[in-house]
Parts: structure tokens; sequence; C-alpha cells
């Protein structure tokens, strides 16, 4: 049997009106019965899938450093066996 668990808190935030146009789109492509389903869904799948909340350009820039990290470390590795042969 399916417990279902009263909703009972709001939570208010502010967005700009480009950013509100671009949820009702995303709700409206993503199949939410509501803006506030939407959100809820996924946030809630945010949380429970457990990753982590950097942001997209923080997660960009650590992959950028660590691509320039293993490119320095293929350079340095082909300049040791051009050195060998």
């Amino acid at each position: 049997m399916t417990t279902v668990r009263r909703r009972d808190r709001t939570l208010v935030f502010r967005l700009s009106q480009d950013e509100y146009n671009s949820l009702l789109i995303a709700t409206s492509q993503g199949g939410g019965r509501s803006v506030s389903d939407f959100i809820r869904t996924a946030v809630m799948t945010t949380i429970e899938s457990g990753a982590d909340h950097k942001s997209t350009p923080s997660r960009l820039r650590e992959l950028e450093r660590r691509v320039r990290s293993l490119e320095t470390a293929y350079l340095g590795i082909e300049g040791a066996l051009k050195e060998h042969a």
C-alpha cells in the first residue's frame, strides 16, 4: 500500500521573467502536470540521486583542468619515448 505524504511545506524563490519563461517551456516539454510538480520532481531527483551540487561551469572548469593535466602527462611520456628511440 502506498502512503501519501502530506505536502505542507512551501518553498519560495524569485526568478527573472526569462528564467520563468524557460521554466514554463521545460515544464511543458518535460510533461510536468504543473510548474510546482516539475520543480519538486527535479529537486527531489537531484537529492535522491546523490548528485554533487557543483554548478555546470564549475564542472566544466574541473574537466578542462583534468584534460590539461592528461595532455601534459601524455606529452611528457611521448617526449621521453622519443628521446629513447
